[in-house]
């Protein structure tokens, strides 16, 4: 996996200055699985339809969003929404 797929995934939404450096809270890895939290960025990424959302649960479990509603609850819940990076090469 390429750390610029990430960096991509996370600049492509970032309002700040593209220089501004990725912080590790925004990288979330589940058992060898990468993805990129992007709760704050949430609603914009969904009506962009770029990337599907996630919602990323304590246990590491993780739903896809379906809608608008689902998005919205889970946000309200305070879970975390993140987008697929990829798997980490051995």
């Amino acid at each position: 996996m390429s750390i610029s797929r990430i960096k991509f995934a996370y600049y492509k939404f970032n309002t700040h200055k593209s220089n501004q450096k990725m912080r590790e809270s925004n990288i979330k890895i589940v058992d060898g699985f990468v993805w990129l939290v992007v709760t704050d960025k949430a609603e914009e990424i969904y009506f962009s339809d770029l990337f599907e959302l996630y919602a990323l649960y304590d246990d590491g479990s993780e739903s896809l969003i379906e809608s608008f509603e689902h998005l919205a609850t889970e946000i309200k819940k305070g879970i975390e929404i993140g987008v697929e990076v990829g798997h980490i090469n051995n």
